[in-house]
């Protein structure tokens, strides 16, 4: 599944913070497996990888 956000750069960086917040509060929360808790953090590191790419092409005007 892919969706396309139009998020300005504020709105992207307060996403990231509330996603790393709600990974962070649910691993403490919960028992996990470590391929559980991997598989969150990838999770994670891929939606920051995508709304910082976002936010640069968003900045530079480079869209594709």
């Amino acid at each position: 599944m892919k969706i396309q956000l139009e998020l300005s750069d504020d709105e992207a960086l307060a996403l990231s913070h509330l996603t790393q917040s709600l990974t962070w509060n649910t691993m403490r929360d919960f028992v996990m497996t470590n391929s559980e808790c991997d598989e969150m953090l990838d999770a994670v590191r891929k939606l920051e990888r995508t709304l910082t790419e976002h936010g640069f092409r968003h900045q530079y005007g480079c869209f594709a």
